[in-house]
């Protein structure tokens, strides 16, 4: 499976990501807005930017 998902260069997130996508959801059910579905794609999107940034598989990336 490692292969072939180093095959395609998917980023894996590290465990910090999964616990901050989650943080993000839990906090968007916290706040009462009608702003909720804004506030979501932005944490949702840049929690994103961090795991194509720093993925747990950042060694296929590197170029060698």
């Amino acid at each position: 499976m490692k292969k072939f998902i180093d095959s395609l260069a998917i980023p894996i997130p590290m465990v910090h990501h999964v616990f901050s996508i989650l943080l993000v959801l839990i906090l968007i059910n916290l706040i009462p807005d009608s702003k909720i579905g804004e506030l979501l794609e932005f944490g949702g999107s840049f929690v994103f930017l961090l795991i194509v940034l720093y993925p747990y598989n950042k060694d296929i990336f590197q170029g060698t």
